[in-house]
C-alpha cells in the first residue's frame, strides 16, 4: 500500500458507523439520507449510490477512493466538506457535511431574497467555483452546474452573510491537464427548471471558467457572449432573464465569475446602476493576473 493511501485510511467509514434516517433527496445516481456518523456523533448528509456494490471490481474502488480523497483535500469555505466514504460490500457511499436549509434550489422556492441575499449568494457560489478552477496541481471543471448542486444553511449570527453557499456534488467531476480547452458551446441547452435561466446563466459562467484556464488568449466567439450576456442585448436572449426582479443574480453572477478571472480595467457606465457599481467593484476584490482590456456596460440595458 503506498504511503498516500495509508495516510488518507482516516477517510473510511464502516457502514456500522452510520445511521441512515429520512431521505433528503434523489437524483440518477444515488439517494441522499439525513444521518448520523456515529461514532463522532455527528449530523451528516449521506449520499448512497444506486449501484449493487458487490459487482464493483477493486480497482473500481480504488479509484473511487482517490477520487472522494482528492474530494476531502478541497477544503474550503464554500465548498461542501467531503468527510469520507463507505467501501463496504454491500454500499457505496460519501459522507458529507449537513446543510440545514438544502440546495439553493429549495432556498430559491422558499425564502424571499432581496438584492443584499442574491448578492452574497452568488459571490459565494463564484468563490467556490473558482476555488475549483484554481485548484493545483490539476483545475477542477464541476461538470454538473445546477442550482440543486448548491448547498446552503444559515449564516452566523453577527455574519455578513445571511446564508452560507458551498458548492457540492462532484460526480461528474475531472481533475484534467492545466492546457485542456472545453469545446462545449456555451450557450448549449440544459433541463428545464423553474429557474432555467439562472441555470443558463450558471452554465455559461462555469464554460467560460474553463475556456479561461489555459493560457489561450479570449476567443472572439467568448466575447462576443461575454458582451451580449451583460447587456442583454438580443443576441443572448436565451441567457437574459426576463423577470426584472430576478435579473441582477443573473447577470451578476456572470460579470463575477468573469471578475474571478479577469482585472476589470475600465467600465463606462451610462447610469450609477446598482449592478454595474457593484461588478466593478468586487471585479477589484477578486482579480487575478489576466487582463480584460475594457468592458463596456450599458447599464440601460439590463431592463427591458
Amino acid at each position: 500500500m503506498a504511503e498516500d493511501e495509508r495516510n488518507d485510511e482516516f477517510l473510511k467509514i464502516s457502514l456500522s458507523d452510520l445511521k441512515f434516517e429520512r431521505v433528503l433527496g434523489s437524483g440518477s445516481f444515488g439517494d441522499v439520507y439525513d444521518g448520523e456518523w456515529i461514532s463522532r456523533r455527528q449530523q451528516v448528509a449521506i449520499k448512497k449510490l444506486r449501484i449493487d456494490a458487490s459487482f464493483v471490481s477493486l480497482k473500481e474502488r480504488k479509484d473511487f477512493f482517490k477520487e472522494m480523497t482528492m474530494m476531502h483535500r478541497l477544503r474550503f469555505s464554500h465548498i461542501l466538506n467531503v468527510f469520507g466514504v463507505c467501501l463496504d460490500r454491500n454500499c457505496l457511499a460519501i459522507v458529507v457535511e449537513y446543510m440545514s436549509l438544502g440546495s439553493l434550489y429549495d432556498v430559491i422556492r422558499n425564502y424571499e431574497l432581496p438584492w443584499s441575499d442574491r448578492w452574497s449568494i452568488v459571490s459565494q457560489i463564484t468563490k467556490g467555483l473558482n476555488h475549483l478552477h484554481q485548484f493545483q496541481p490539476n483545475p477542477i471543471i464541476h461538470r454538473d452546474i445546477k442550482s440543486f448542486n448548491f448547498f446552503m444553511t444559515w449564516g452566523a449570527q453577527k455574519s455578513d452573510h445571511r446564508f452560507i453557499v458551498k458548492v457540492g456534488d462532484f460526480g461528474s467531476s475531472r481533475f484534467r491537464p492545466i492546457n485542456y480547452r472545453s469545446t462545449t458551446s456555451i450557450t448549449s441547452p440544459t433541463k428545464s427548471y423553474s429557474n432555467k435561466q439562472l441555470e443558463d446563466t450558471i452554465k455559461c459562467t462555469e464554460t467560460f471558467a474553463a475556456s479561461t484556464l489555459s493560457d489561450q488568449a479570449f476567443l472572439d466567439e467568448d466575447m462576443a457572449v461575454i458582451s451580449t450576456a451583460l447587456t442583454r442585448n438580443q443576441a443572448c436572449k436565451d441567457l437574459a432573464l426576463r423577470n426584472s426582479d430576478t435579473a441582477p443574480i443573473g447577470v451578476t453572477f456572470l460579470s463575477l465569475g468573469l471578475a474571478v478571472n479577469c482585472t476589470l480595467t475600465s467600465l463606462d457606465l451610462s447610469e450609477n446602476s446598482l449592478e454595474a457599481v457593484g461588478v466593478a467593484n468586487v471585479a477589484r476584490t477578486l482579480h487575478d493576473n489576466s487582463t480584460l482590456t475594457t468592458l463596456r456596460l450599458n447599464s440601460t440595458k439590463m431592463g427591458d
